[in-house]
């Protein structure tokens, strides 16, 4: 469920930014784990001023283990799950 993909127009595109995420956010596949992904992604979506996908990365590392009180998270302002 990525709410960022329902801005895009181009069906071509959904699959292909679909299946990126399919790929890339597979915990099973992930040489680095998904909580340095979703951490990586928040710094990302902070620098870039995405709100949408910072919000996204947040619930990826809240599912991915990642404390609601990480530090990396109350740095950028990440609001607690709710």
């Amino acid at each position: 469920n990525f709410p960022v993909l329902s801005r895009m127009q181009s069906t071509r595109g959904i699959r292909a930014v679909a299946s990126a995420l399919r790929e890339n956010l597979n915990p099973e596949t992930s040489a680095i784990g998904l909580e340095i992904k979703a951490m990586a992604g928040v710094v990302f979506a902070e620098v870039i001023a995405d709100q949408a996908l910072r919000d996204e990365m947040r619930i990826v590392g809240l599912r991915s283990t990642i404390s609601a009180n990480c530090v990396l998270f109350k740095k950028f302002g990440v609001p607690p799950p709710k």
